[in-house]
């Protein structure tokens, strides 16, 4: 009788009994190969479990809503920091964000049962790490078109007397990294501009 025995190492668990949070990581892979409308890269949390949509409002902040949160579901309290600094609105709440994808490396959110590691948050958190530079230079320049002629307008939405409102939007900018000295400093800059015309509807008590 001839017994063979198999031991495989290095498989991933499907489950994780040492660990009862949900969160998951962004990875700089991600950010550059999905397609993203408007270049939010916050728009990427919703790959996540219980993250829904973030919303714009006013100021330019961003509201990153996360289900089950205390005091409602309306992302208001979800905490955003870059590089360890919080940019939150004072106040307010949301995310005082003008920040590029560009510039992103990676970024990790938490959800459900995080740990101090996010920072003080009710709701959920969003830890955001930037790019550096390296030994060697590399650069990326980009350039985004779209308007109302290149995208359909939603059917339900319609208005009978302008089906086809005008919109444009131009996203353009660059990024470049490098050495200041092999091994020990680097550098990275990115600037973005985003030029956008529309029309929105106003009602006049």
């Amino acid at each position: 009788e001839v017994t063979e025995s198999v031991m495989v190492d290095g498989a991933s668990p499907q489950i994780r009994y040492d660990s009862h949070s949900v969160g998951g990581s962004i990875s700089r892979k991600q950010i550059e190969n999905l397609p993203l409308n408007g270049r939010n890269f916050l728009e990427l949390a919703k790959l996540d479990p219980g993250v829904q949509p973030p919303t714009r409002t006013s100021s330019s902040r961003m509201f990153v809503p996360v289900l089950g949160a205390p005091g409602g579901n309306n992302g208001r309290g979800t905490r955003v920091t870059i590089d360890g600094g919080s940019i939150m609105a004072v106040g307010t709440g949301g995310s005082a964000m003008g920040f590029s994808q560009e510039g992103v490396q990676e970024f990790r959110i938490s959800s459900v049962n995080f740990d101090l590691s996010t920072g003080l948050t009710f709701a959920g958190a969003i830890n955001t790490v930037t790019r550096s530079g390296g030994n060697d230079f590399h650069g990326t320049g980009f350039y985004f078109f779209r308007d109302h002629k290149l995208a359909a307008y939603p059917a339900l939405n319609r208005d009978p007397a302008n089906p086809n409102p005008f919109f444009r939007r131009k996203q353009f900018g660059l990024a470049l990294g490098g050495p200041i000295r092999r091994d020990r400093a680097f550098f990275f800059f990115n600037w973005e501009r985003n030029e956008q015309r529309g029309v929105i509807e106003t009602n006049l008590a």
